[in-house]
Protein backbone atom coordinates (compact mmCIF):
# COMPACT_ATOMS: atom_id res chain seq x y z
CA UNK A 1 0.00 0.00 0.00
CA UNK A 2 2.87 2.51 0.90
CA UNK A 3 4.98 2.35 -2.41
CA UNK A 4 1.10 2.86 -3.93
CA UNK A 5 0.87 5.61 -2.23
CA UNK A 6 4.28 7.20 -2.96
CA UNK A 7 4.15 6.27 -6.37
CA UNK A 8 0.06 8.20 -6.33
CA UNK A 9 2.18 11.16 -4.90
CA UNK A 10 4.75 11.38 -7.24
CA UNK A 11 2.23 11.23 -10.05
CA UNK A 12 0.20 14.33 -8.33
CA UNK A 13 3.47 15.87 -8.35
CA UNK A 14 4.46 15.71 -11.41
CA UNK A 15 1.44 17.64 -12.53
CA UNK A 16 3.31 20.97 -11.77
CA UNK A 17 6.88 19.79 -13.06
CA UNK A 18 7.79 20.99 -16.99
CA UNK A 19 9.32 18.64 -19.07
CA UNK A 20 13.16 16.97 -17.89
CA UNK A 21 15.41 19.71 -18.19
CA UNK A 22 19.35 19.24 -18.20
CA UNK A 23 22.19 20.48 -16.33
CA UNK A 24 23.02 22.63 -18.58
CA UNK A 25 19.82 24.76 -18.39
CA UNK A 26 21.02 27.28 -15.66
CA UNK A 27 20.22 30.32 -16.63
CA UNK A 28 17.21 32.13 -16.01
CA UNK A 29 15.42 34.61 -18.07
CA UNK A 30 14.24 37.96 -17.00
CA UNK A 31 10.53 37.87 -18.26
CA UNK A 32 8.52 40.48 -16.15
CA UNK A 33 6.42 38.97 -13.17
CA UNK A 34 2.31 38.53 -13.44
CA UNK A 35 -0.02 36.09 -12.66
CA UNK A 36 -1.05 33.53 -15.37
CA UNK A 37 -4.01 32.08 -16.30
CA UNK A 38 -4.05 28.48 -14.03
CA UNK A 39 -4.20 25.10 -16.07
CA UNK A 40 -6.79 22.79 -14.66
CA UNK A 41 -6.42 22.04 -10.63
CA UNK A 42 -5.16 18.85 -9.25
CA UNK A 43 -8.34 17.58 -6.87
CA UNK A 44 -7.15 18.46 -3.37
CA UNK A 45 -9.04 16.48 -0.38
CA UNK A 46 -8.47 16.53 3.43
CA UNK A 47 -11.68 14.28 4.20
CA UNK A 48 -11.24 11.83 6.82
CA UNK A 49 -10.92 8.62 4.37
CA UNK A 50 -7.47 10.07 2.89
CA UNK A 51 -5.86 10.51 6.32
CA UNK A 52 -6.82 7.27 7.06
CA UNK A 53 -5.36 5.64 3.66
CA UNK A 54 -2.04 8.06 4.56
CA UNK A 55 -1.84 6.96 8.30
CA UNK A 56 -1.80 3.20 7.24
CA UNK A 57 0.49 3.65 4.52
CA UNK A 58 2.49 5.28 6.95
CA UNK A 59 2.21 2.88 9.77
CA UNK A 60 3.50 0.29 7.44
CA UNK A 61 6.25 1.88 6.59
CA UNK A 62 9.85 0.31 8.35
CA UNK A 63 10.35 2.62 11.65
CA UNK A 64 13.68 4.78 10.59
CA UNK A 65 14.00 5.92 14.25
CA UNK A 66 14.94 8.90 15.45
CA UNK A 67 17.07 11.55 13.90
CA UNK A 68 18.09 15.38 12.79
CA UNK A 69 17.00 16.58 9.62
CA UNK A 70 20.16 18.21 9.06
CA UNK A 71 21.27 14.29 8.89
CA UNK A 72 19.40 13.69 6.10
CA UNK A 73 18.92 16.89 4.15
CA UNK A 74 20.92 20.07 4.34
CA UNK A 75 18.40 23.20 2.95
CA UNK A 76 19.64 26.52 2.42
CA UNK A 77 18.12 29.81 0.63
CA UNK A 78 21.10 30.33 -2.40
CA UNK A 79 20.31 33.76 -4.86
CA UNK A 80 16.39 33.62 -4.15
CA UNK A 81 15.98 29.79 -4.77
CA UNK A 82 15.60 26.63 -2.08
CA UNK A 83 18.20 24.52 -2.36
CA UNK A 84 18.75 20.93 -0.79
CA UNK A 85 22.12 18.73 -0.37
CA UNK A 86 21.32 14.85 0.83
CA UNK A 87 23.87 14.01 3.36
CA UNK A 88 21.78 11.26 4.77
CA UNK A 89 21.47 7.27 3.98
CA UNK A 90 19.66 6.25 0.92
CA UNK A 91 16.19 4.23 1.74
CA UNK A 92 17.23 2.19 -1.49
CA UNK A 93 13.57 2.91 -2.68
CA UNK A 94 12.15 1.65 0.77
CA UNK A 95 9.90 4.79 2.44
CA UNK A 96 10.67 4.99 6.17
CA UNK A 97 9.00 6.45 8.91
CA UNK A 98 10.90 8.74 11.01
CA UNK A 99 10.72 11.35 14.20
CA UNK A 100 12.46 14.34 13.71
CA UNK A 101 13.94 15.95 16.30
CA UNK A 102 12.53 18.97 17.33
CA UNK A 103 8.99 18.21 15.49
CA UNK A 104 5.74 17.08 16.92
CA UNK A 105 4.58 15.68 13.10
CA UNK A 106 4.83 12.41 11.88
CA UNK A 107 7.57 12.24 8.72
CA UNK A 108 8.15 9.80 5.86
CA UNK A 109 11.60 9.93 3.88
CA UNK A 110 12.44 8.00 0.56
CA UNK A 111 15.72 8.28 -1.45
CA UNK A 112 15.94 6.76 -4.96
CA UNK A 113 19.16 6.73 -6.65
CA UNK A 114 18.42 7.48 -10.70
CA UNK A 115 21.18 8.00 -13.69
CA UNK A 116 20.60 11.76 -13.61
CA UNK A 117 20.85 12.08 -10.09
CA UNK A 118 19.15 10.76 -6.83
CA UNK A 119 15.48 11.79 -6.49
CA UNK A 120 14.19 12.12 -2.79
CA UNK A 121 10.95 12.71 -1.25
CA UNK A 122 10.34 13.87 2.29
CA UNK A 123 7.05 14.29 3.92
CA UNK A 124 5.53 15.61 6.63
CA UNK A 125 2.10 15.14 8.70
CA UNK A 126 0.14 16.32 10.97
CA UNK A 127 -2.84 13.72 11.18
CA UNK A 128 -3.93 15.49 14.43
CA UNK A 129 -3.60 19.27 13.23
CA UNK A 130 -5.85 21.68 13.07
CA UNK A 131 -8.60 22.15 10.23
CA UNK A 132 -6.98 25.61 9.57
CA UNK A 133 -3.67 24.29 9.00
CA UNK A 134 -1.75 22.28 5.91
CA UNK A 135 -2.02 19.06 7.56
CA UNK A 136 0.25 17.17 5.27
CA UNK A 137 3.26 18.62 3.14
CA UNK A 138 5.45 17.24 0.81
CA UNK A 139 8.85 18.40 -0.46
CA UNK A 140 10.69 16.14 -3.81
CA UNK A 141 13.53 17.24 -6.02
CA UNK A 142 15.22 15.66 -8.77
CA UNK A 143 19.12 16.19 -8.37
CA UNK A 144 20.42 17.09 -12.13
CA UNK A 145 17.26 18.37 -13.65
CA UNK A 146 16.54 21.53 -11.44
CA UNK A 147 13.66 20.43 -10.39
CA UNK A 148 12.39 21.08 -7.14
CA UNK A 149 8.37 20.77 -6.27
CA UNK A 150 6.35 21.32 -2.61
CA UNK A 151 3.13 20.93 -2.51
CA UNK A 152 0.54 20.81 0.48
CA UNK A 153 -3.06 20.42 1.41
CA UNK A 154 -5.35 22.34 3.87
CA UNK A 155 -7.58 21.13 6.47
CA UNK A 156 -11.38 21.06 6.23
CA UNK A 157 -11.54 24.59 7.40
CA UNK A 158 -8.64 25.67 5.54
CA UNK A 159 -9.12 28.60 3.00
CA UNK A 160 -6.70 27.20 0.87
CA UNK A 161 -7.16 23.28 -0.17
CA UNK A 162 -3.83 23.03 -2.04
CA UNK A 163 -0.72 24.41 -2.35
CA UNK A 164 1.80 23.41 -4.85
CA UNK A 165 5.53 25.03 -5.55
CA UNK A 166 7.77 24.38 -8.43
CA UNK A 167 11.12 25.49 -9.18
CA UNK A 168 13.25 25.02 -11.83
CA UNK A 169 15.78 26.66 -13.78
CA UNK A 170 12.94 28.82 -15.90
CA UNK A 171 11.82 30.30 -12.30
CA UNK A 172 9.42 29.40 -9.59
CA UNK A 173 5.46 29.18 -10.16
CA UNK A 174 2.87 29.10 -6.88
CA UNK A 175 -0.63 27.53 -7.06
CA UNK A 176 -3.01 28.19 -4.70
CA UNK A 177 -6.49 26.55 -4.82
CA UNK A 178 -9.03 27.48 -2.54
CA UNK A 179 -11.79 25.73 -0.73
CA UNK A 180 -15.09 25.10 -1.52
CA UNK A 181 -15.02 27.13 -5.06
CA UNK A 182 -13.54 26.08 -8.15
CA UNK A 183 -10.97 29.27 -7.53
CA UNK A 184 -7.59 28.83 -8.09
CA UNK A 185 -4.03 31.81 -8.15
CA UNK A 186 -1.09 31.35 -10.16
CA UNK A 187 1.49 33.25 -9.90
CA UNK A 188 4.83 33.26 -11.37
CA UNK A 189 8.35 35.10 -10.83
CA UNK A 190 12.37 34.92 -11.50
CA UNK A 191 12.71 33.63 -7.68
CA UNK A 192 11.47 33.09 -4.71
CA UNK A 193 13.15 36.71 -3.50
CA UNK A 194 10.62 38.19 -6.50
CA UNK A 195 7.88 35.83 -5.28
CA UNK A 196 8.04 37.80 -1.85
CA UNK A 197 8.79 41.32 -2.85
CA UNK A 198 5.58 41.09 -6.15
CA UNK A 199 3.42 39.16 -4.07
CA UNK A 200 3.57 39.52 -0.18
CA UNK A 201 0.37 38.51 0.99
CA UNK A 202 0.22 34.51 -1.09
CA UNK A 203 3.95 34.11 -0.38
CA UNK A 204 3.97 35.12 3.39
CA UNK A 205 0.46 33.95 4.17
CA UNK A 206 0.74 29.98 2.53
CA UNK A 207 4.39 29.39 1.25
CA UNK A 208 6.89 30.44 3.53
CA UNK A 209 5.51 29.18 6.58
CA UNK A 210 5.17 25.78 4.82
CA UNK A 211 8.70 25.83 3.82
CA UNK A 212 10.26 27.23 6.87
CA UNK A 213 8.61 24.42 8.76
CA UNK A 214 9.64 21.98 5.98
CA UNK A 215 13.32 23.04 5.88
CA UNK A 216 13.87 23.97 9.15
CA UNK A 217 15.23 27.28 8.07
CA UNK A 218 14.32 30.60 8.22
CA UNK A 219 13.22 31.19 4.68
CA UNK A 220 13.04 34.91 4.04
CA UNK A 221 12.47 35.90 7.34
CA UNK A 222 13.80 39.43 8.09
CA UNK A 223 17.52 39.64 9.32
CA UNK A 224 19.16 41.83 11.35
CA UNK A 225 20.30 44.32 8.30
CA UNK A 226 16.26 44.15 8.10
CA UNK A 227 14.61 44.64 10.93
CA UNK A 228 17.49 46.77 12.78
CA UNK A 229 16.83 48.96 9.58
CA UNK A 230 13.10 49.33 11.02
CA UNK A 231 13.29 49.19 14.91
CA UNK A 232 15.68 52.28 15.17
CA UNK A 233 15.53 52.67 19.04
CA UNK A 234 17.22 49.01 19.05
CA UNK A 235 20.93 50.51 20.21
CA UNK A 236 24.05 48.62 19.24
CA UNK A 237 26.38 46.77 21.65
CA UNK A 238 29.23 49.44 22.46
CA UNK A 239 31.66 46.24 22.14
CA UNK A 240 30.99 45.13 19.14
CA UNK A 241 30.82 48.82 17.75
CA UNK A 242 34.90 49.14 19.08
CA UNK A 243 35.14 46.07 17.28
CA UNK A 244 34.52 48.11 13.99
CA UNK A 245 36.21 51.06 15.12
CA UNK A 246 39.27 48.50 15.33
CA UNK A 247 39.08 47.27 12.29
CA UNK A 248 38.40 50.14 10.20
CA UNK A 249 41.81 51.09 9.86
CA UNK A 250 43.07 47.75 8.58
CA UNK A 251 39.54 48.09 5.93
CA UNK A 252 42.12 51.39 4.22
CA UNK A 253 45.01 49.78 4.32
CA UNK A 254 47.43 49.78 1.62
CA UNK A 255 47.87 46.06 1.47
CA UNK A 256 44.97 44.42 -0.23
CA UNK A 257 45.22 40.90 1.59
CA UNK A 258 45.29 43.05 4.78
CA UNK A 259 42.20 44.23 3.71
CA UNK A 260 40.31 40.99 2.99
CA UNK A 261 41.40 39.90 6.20
CA UNK A 262 39.99 42.58 8.00
CA UNK A 263 36.56 42.64 5.64
CA UNK A 264 36.19 38.92 6.74
CA UNK A 265 36.86 39.89 10.50
CA UNK A 266 34.00 42.38 9.88
CA UNK A 267 31.37 40.01 8.08
CA UNK A 268 32.67 37.37 11.02
CA UNK A 269 30.65 39.97 13.15
CA UNK A 270 27.32 38.94 12.02
CA UNK A 271 23.96 39.82 13.34
CA UNK A 272 25.49 42.09 15.64
CA UNK A 273 28.12 43.65 13.35
CA UNK A 274 24.96 44.57 10.86
CA UNK A 275 23.20 46.48 14.20
CA UNK A 276 26.25 48.03 15.05
CA UNK A 277 26.81 49.03 11.18
CA UNK A 278 23.96 50.57 10.59
CA UNK A 279 24.10 53.30 13.71
CA UNK A 280 27.34 53.92 12.74
CA UNK A 281 28.44 57.21 12.12
CA UNK A 282 29.45 56.64 8.30
CA UNK A 283 29.97 60.69 7.22
CA UNK A 284 33.57 60.47 8.65
CA UNK A 285 34.95 57.28 6.62
CA UNK A 286 36.08 56.63 3.40
CA UNK A 287 34.45 55.06 0.78
CA UNK A 288 35.94 51.88 0.67
CA UNK A 289 35.32 51.49 4.43
CA UNK A 290 31.67 52.89 3.75
CA UNK A 291 31.42 50.51 1.55
CA UNK A 292 32.20 47.24 3.64
CA UNK A 293 30.07 48.04 6.10
CA UNK A 294 26.94 48.74 3.48
CA UNK A 295 27.80 45.16 2.42
CA UNK A 296 28.13 43.51 6.14
CA UNK A 297 24.37 45.01 6.06
CA UNK A 298 23.15 43.88 3.15
CA UNK A 299 24.47 40.25 4.09
CA UNK A 300 22.23 40.18 7.16
CA UNK A 301 19.15 41.62 5.05
CA UNK A 302 17.31 39.03 2.85
CA UNK A 303 14.32 40.91 2.57
CA UNK A 304 16.70 44.18 1.13
CA UNK A 305 14.14 46.48 2.76
CA UNK A 306 13.55 49.73 0.58
CA UNK A 307 11.46 51.97 2.99
CA UNK A 308 11.60 51.09 6.53
CA UNK A 309 8.58 53.40 7.32
CA UNK A 310 6.52 51.15 5.02
CA UNK A 311 7.91 48.04 6.62
CA UNK A 312 6.97 49.19 10.15
CA UNK A 313 3.28 49.23 8.65
CA UNK A 314 3.40 46.05 7.21
CA UNK A 315 1.53 43.07 9.11
CA UNK A 316 3.35 40.64 6.86
CA UNK A 317 6.39 41.97 7.90
CA UNK A 318 5.83 42.45 11.75
CA UNK A 319 4.65 38.86 12.13
CA UNK A 320 7.33 37.57 10.74
CA UNK A 321 9.39 39.44 13.45
CA UNK A 322 7.25 38.29 16.22
CA UNK A 323 9.58 35.15 15.59
CA UNK A 324 12.94 36.99 15.69
CA UNK A 325 16.05 35.92 18.33
CA UNK A 326 15.72 39.42 19.93
CA UNK A 327 13.39 40.32 22.37
CA UNK A 328 13.66 43.90 21.20
CA UNK A 329 12.42 42.96 18.05
CA UNK A 330 9.58 41.00 19.48
CA UNK A 331 8.61 43.82 21.71
CA UNK A 332 9.17 46.40 18.95
CA UNK A 333 6.83 44.23 16.25
CA UNK A 334 4.33 43.65 18.50
CA UNK A 335 3.47 47.11 19.38
CA UNK A 336 3.67 48.06 15.57
CA UNK A 337 1.42 45.40 14.44
CA UNK A 338 -1.43 46.13 16.56
CA UNK A 339 -1.11 49.98 15.40
CA UNK A 340 -1.44 48.33 11.84
CA UNK A 341 -4.19 46.10 12.44
CA UNK A 342 -5.92 47.95 15.07
CA UNK A 343 -6.33 45.50 17.81
CA UNK A 344 -4.44 43.93 20.84
CA UNK A 345 -2.59 40.64 19.45
CA UNK A 346 -2.01 37.85 21.83
CA UNK A 347 1.22 37.35 22.17
CA UNK A 348 4.28 37.50 25.07
CA UNK A 349 7.40 38.33 23.53
CA UNK A 350 8.78 36.47 26.73
CA UNK A 351 7.28 33.22 26.05
CA UNK A 352 9.58 30.02 24.98
CA UNK A 353 10.34 29.38 21.39
CA UNK A 354 7.59 27.21 20.76
CA UNK A 355 4.79 29.19 22.03
CA UNK A 356 5.69 32.69 20.06
CA UNK A 357 6.01 29.91 16.36
CA UNK A 358 2.21 29.03 17.71
CA UNK A 359 1.18 32.70 18.37
CA UNK A 360 2.87 33.76 15.30
CA UNK A 361 1.03 31.13 13.41
CA UNK A 362 -2.13 32.00 14.87
CA UNK A 363 -2.11 35.84 14.58
CA UNK A 364 -0.49 35.12 10.35
CA UNK A 365 -3.71 32.69 9.88
CA UNK A 366 -6.64 35.33 11.54
CA UNK A 367 -4.67 38.37 9.19
CA UNK A 368 -4.93 35.95 6.26
CA UNK A 369 -8.55 34.75 7.01
CA UNK A 370 -9.93 38.42 7.44
CA UNK A 371 -12.25 38.52 3.52
CA UNK A 372 -10.72 42.09 3.25
CA UNK A 373 -6.96 41.01 2.84
CA UNK A 374 -7.91 38.11 0.65
CA UNK A 375 -9.40 39.87 -1.33
CA UNK A 376 -7.23 38.72 -4.58
CA UNK A 377 -8.06 35.29 -4.41
CA UNK A 378 -11.58 36.00 -3.97
CA UNK A 379 -11.96 38.34 -7.06
CA UNK A 380 -10.42 35.53 -9.33
CA UNK A 381 -12.73 34.46 -12.08
CA UNK A 382 -14.28 30.70 -11.48
CA UNK A 383 -13.02 28.42 -14.21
Amino acid sequence: MLRTTILKLAVASATFLPAATTRAQTSRPAAATRPVAAQAAPAFSANAGQRKDELDAVTEAPDWGTMRLTDLIRFSLVDGRLESDWVGKSTNRQPKRLHIEGSDATWLINHVATTSGAFYALKRYYFEGHEDDFWTVEFSTQEGLGSTTVMAQGGDSCDVAGLAYKQDPTGVTLMLTRRGANRRRMITAADLDELRRKYPNETCWYLLPVLRQMTGQPILRPGGGDVYRVFTDIPADPAVTKQIDQLLPRLAASDAAERDRATTALYDLGRPGALAALRYDSESLIPEQRTRLQTLIARQAPLGIEDPAIAAKDPNFLIDCLEDDDPAVRTGAKNLLEQALGHKVDFDPSAPVNRRAAAATAIRTTYAHTALERRDLENLPVQ
